[in-house]
């Protein structure tokens, strides 16, 4: 009996070991995504009026909110004020990001659209041209994004392996407190962070540990 309590024992303090090493790596990486944030921030607080955008720090997320500026209606041609300001923007931005690469596991590029599609004779025929064109916006904000000359010259190898244009056609529409769809807010651009807590946090704990290539766990 003395025995099999002993062994009871031994097994709660190594639960409540991994548990507090869990908890400790979460919060360090916590605090690198609050780093990230508060770079960004520093960064862009004085330009966010002037390009009619917005940053949330917690989801590491930049939206370009006035589709008059963005593209002209079902077009994935960019507008010549967005195109200014990607080409103040963009390079400025990776600059920021570059000094946490260990931190950044992708860069996202996400185009939203409204429901509104006037030809369309059915919701689901407005969600699929609306997915089509959100994927080519997406695409051409990437492209010309690394067509700019600094972003070519300095971080291109590094970029190439993050970052990614994705269509979110009207899967995120911008609600109003009614519950009502906010068109012009739904037509939007962002940019968004994706970190590589989860995974970290999954490396390290013992019980997933075999899931992950060894030169993640060694890196950690």
């Amino acid at each position: 009996m003395s025995g099999l309590v002993l062994v009871f024992i031994i097994l709660t303090v190594a639960m409540i070991y991994e548990a507090a090493r869990i908890e400790e790596t979460s919060g360090d990486i916590n605090s690198r995504i609050d780093e990230i944030a508060l770079a960004l921030e520093r960064e862009f607080k004085n330009d966010l009026v002037r390009w009619n955008a917005q940053f949330d720090a917690p989801l590491l997320e930049f939206t370009y909110l006035n589709p008059d500026v963005l593209f002209d209606s079902s077009s994935a041609d960019l507008k010549p004020r967005f195109k200014e300001i990607l080409g103040e923007f963009f390079p400025r931005y990776i600059g920021v990001l570059s000094e946490f690469k260990d931190t950044i596991l992708e860069i996202r590029i996400e185009g939203h659209t409204s429901s509104r599609w006037d030809e369309a004779t059915t919701r689901q025929e407005a969600y699929g041209k609306n997915m089509d064109l959100s994927h080519r916006r997406t695409a051409a904000v990437l492209q010309y994004s690394y067509s700019l000359q600094d972003v070519q010259l300095n971080y291109f190898d590094w970029l190439s392996k993050r970052l990614v244009a994705v269509g979110m056609s009207s899967s995120r529409l911008i609600v109003d407190s009614q519950g009502r769809e906010q068109e012009r807010r739904s037509r939007r651009v962002t940019f968004r962070v994706i970190t590589n807590a989860e995974q970290k946090l999954l490396c390290r704990d013992s019980r997933y540990r075999d899931e992950c290539p060894r030169d993640k766990v060694s890196n950690q």
